[in-house]
């Protein structure tokens, strides 16, 4: 909602593509039309392709990638929208390396950023405190696990929460996920976030973000939020951003 308010104040034509016509995008007074495609979850490839047929339009500059699937098909079929609009997304290498947990994780412990204690399920040994399940990949997609098939993006499935001294069902988590997610250690208190918009590694505008009331954990759509100048929090987003991520084990279940 913030880029169609900031573009339309600045008296630029916005179009708002997505698949829920009930979206408040949709029906916001920035909004100054809209398009109606396929969702993303059940035909990626259908979604891509609209987003192309919008992006020939010849009153098209830039498409905005809001959303995880709006950035992965920009990356990925990053040719099929090059010669029509200017491209704000990264390389499809680097987003993959950062769709990947394990990688992402590897990387902020080697920029000396914590992060909780993280590893692939079926490689968990002790269940002796509180962990969380989620799926290794941001995305699970065909790209990442063959399981994902080629029409849209699996459904994973919600984060499964462990107490201590209950080990769950491995076998049957990787079967219904579809891959090998990763167990990681539960942090309490998710209520902080860091925001920014990098031009080619140098930061144009950043912002920190306290959660005041959220509707889920990890944090949802945020209900309250506030903002908050927290210079460490800074520090770690920008040593995690200026650090090359790594190779990573090759992905289980792909």
């Amino acid at each position: 909602m913030w880029c169609l308010r900031s573009l339309r104040k600045r008296g630029i034509h916005t179009v708002v593509v997505g698949e829920n016509p009930s979206s408040p995008a949709f029906v916001s007074r920035y909004c100054s039309e809209s398009i109606r495609v396929p969702g993303p979850s059940s035909d990626l490839m259908a979604y891509k392709d609209a987003l192309v047929d919008a992006a020939r339009r010849p009153d098209a500059r830039a498409i905005l990638p809001i959303r995880e699937p709006d950035a992965y098909v920009l990356s990925k079929y990053a040719d099929e929208f090059r010669d029509h609009v200017v491209p704000l997304w990264p390389s499809f290498d680097a987003l993959e390396r950062v769709h990947d947990r394990v990688e992402l994780f590897e990387a902020a412990d080697r920029a000396g950023v914590d992060v909780p204690e993280t590893h692939l399920l079926d490689e968990v040994d002790s269940w002796d405190r509180n962990q969380i399940v989620k799926a290794r990949y941001a995305m699970v997609t065909n790209e990442y696990v063959s399981a994902a098939g080629t029409d849209g993006i699996l459904d994973a499935g919600p984060t499964r929460y462990l107490r201590p001294g209950s080990e769950p069902d491995a076998d049957g988590m990787i079967a219904e996920m579809g891959h090998v997610p990763i167990a990681q250690e539960y942090v309490r208190g998710t209520e902080y976030t860091f925001r920014g918009l990098w031009d080619h590694g140098e930061p144009v505008v950043t912002l920190g973000k306290r959660l005041v009331r959220g509707m889920k954990y990890p944090r949802g759509p945020s209900v309250t939020h506030e903002a908050v100048d927290d210079p460490e929090m800074e520090a770690a987003a920008n040593a995690l951003l200026e650090e090359p991520t790594g190779t990573a084990s090759p992905p289980s279940g792909s």
